[in-house]
């Protein structure tokens, strides 16, 4: 018997201006197509971005920008029947990640960490991602599976870890605080033996 729980899946991101989607089974080849092999460089040292003038203004450094890579979605095939299958991997759900703090901050200072976070790294960085169920099940990757065989599809989610420091300024007085962040990279997708 054959059982297909099974996962494709698209990752959209944007790189330099240039719209991408990386496909289940040729995942790495998209990666180091789209500049996307930054995730395994090191990360720059601290960088700052001010906005505002003398009278009011804000500067977020980021430090300690870390890469992660974590499985959001897995389903595994499983060939039980005495022939060799052919078994497709389709998701079911939209997936959407966004950048998210430690605390409570604004819409603006989202933007700006996202800013500084990409001047901190190579790893390309971005405010939201969205990998939705129709695009991710509409190009499906087919495996071959021998009897016994079996493999588990993967969506990954690949986003970076920061320390922020935050310091702004109005009326002649000063404020800071410091936080951590999580801003996304991408969702992909793979497929593991």
């Amino acid at each position: 018997m054959l059982k297909v729980l099974t996962t494709t899946g698209v990752a959209r991101g944007r790189r330099d201006g240039v719209s991408m989607r990386v496909l289940a089974g040729v995942l790495v080849a998209t990666v180091l197509g789209t500049g996307l092999v930054g995730l395994g460089a090191a990360p720059a040292s601290a960088s700052t971005k001010c906005t505002g003038d003398g009278d009011a203004g804000r500067c977020l450094t980021a430090s300690a920008v870390k890469k992660h890579v974590s499985v959001v979605e897995s389903v595994p095939i499983e060939n039980d029947s005495s022939k060799t299958v052919t078994a497709t991997c389709a998701f079911e759900r939209t997936i959407t990640k966004g950048t998210s703090a430690s605390i409570s901050v604004t819409g603006s200072v989202k933007v700006s960490i996202v800013k500084v976070v990409d001047l901190s790294t190579s790893i390309s960085v971005t405010s939201e991602v969205s990998q939705s169920a129709a695009t991710a099940t509409k190009i499906a990757a087919t495996i071959k599976l021998k009897p016994g065989q079996s493999v588990t599809c993967e969506r990954t989610y690949g986003y970076v870890t920061a320390k922020i420091k935050e310091h702004w300024w109005s009326g002649g007085r000063d404020h800071y605080r410091n936080y951590t962040v999580k801003v996304p990279s991408y969702l992909g997708a793979r497929i593991v033996d």
